[in-house]
């Protein structure tokens, strides 16, 4: 799973998951069909986007 905190006054939501997407790659994983956004609402809220990705050859494991 990678993940990135969202900040809507400095980032468009398509470039945010365009970044993470491309840091996926850069690190040699494999961005999965899958992705959510986290809402965390101690303190302040913030938004935290996250996609599941894979280690290229490895079935079954997912980080």
């Amino acid at each position: 799973m990678l993940s990135i905190t969202f900040d809507s006054n400095l980032h468009e939501p398509a470039a945010t998951w365009r970044a993470l997407y491309q840091a996926a790659l850069e690190q040699g994983l494999q961005p999965r069909d899958q992705a959510c956004v986290m809402m965390h609402t101690r303190g302040q809220r913030v938004a935290e986007y996250q996609l599941v990705v894979s280690e290229p050859g490895v079935t079954g494991r997912q980080r």
